[in-house]
C-alpha cells in the first residue's frame, strides 16, 4: 500500500500599526495601504504616546521575503517553505497495518 502526504508551507506574516487623532485621515490611509495588501486585523481608540485621544489599526499581509532584507526568523521559515510541493512517499519497510510507525522519505516532484 502507497501513502502519499503533501507538506504545506505555514503561512508568514508581517504587520504594521497606524495611529491617526481622527477617523477620516485614518480610513483615508486605511484605504491606500488596503491597496498595498494590508489587511485590517483590529483598532482601537484612546490615548496615544502624547497622552492625545487617537485611533490605532493593526494590520497584516502576507510576508514575501526578499532577497537580502529578510530577517533570520523569516529566512529560516523560508527554507522550510521550499519543502512545500514535495511529495514523501513511504519506505520500503512501511507495514500497511501498523500506522503509527510509518517512515517516509522527501522525493521531488
Amino acid at each position: 500500500m502507497n501513502k502519499i502526504a503533501t507538506l504545506h508551507a505555514q503561512q508568514m506574516w508581517e504587520y504594521m500599526e497606524i495611529t491617526r487623532k481622527t477617523e477620516t485621515y485614518l480610513t483615508g490611509e486605511l484605504n491606500d495601504v488596503g491597496q498595498q495588501g494590508w489587511e485590517l486585523v483590529s483598532i482601537t481608540h484612546g490615548k496615544d504616546r502624547k497622552g492625545e485621544t487617537a485611533w490605532t489599526a493593526f494590520l497584516k499581509r502576507p510576508f514575501v521575503p526578499q532577497e537580502g532584507t529578510a530577517p533570520q526568523h523569516a529566512t529560516q521559515a523560508a527554507e522550510q517553505t521550499l519543502q512545500a510541493g514535495k511529495i514523501i512517499q513511504p519506505t520500503e519497510t512501511e507495514s500497511a497495518t501498523d500506522a503509527d510507525d510509518d517512515e517516509f522519505r522527501l522525493q521531488d516532484e
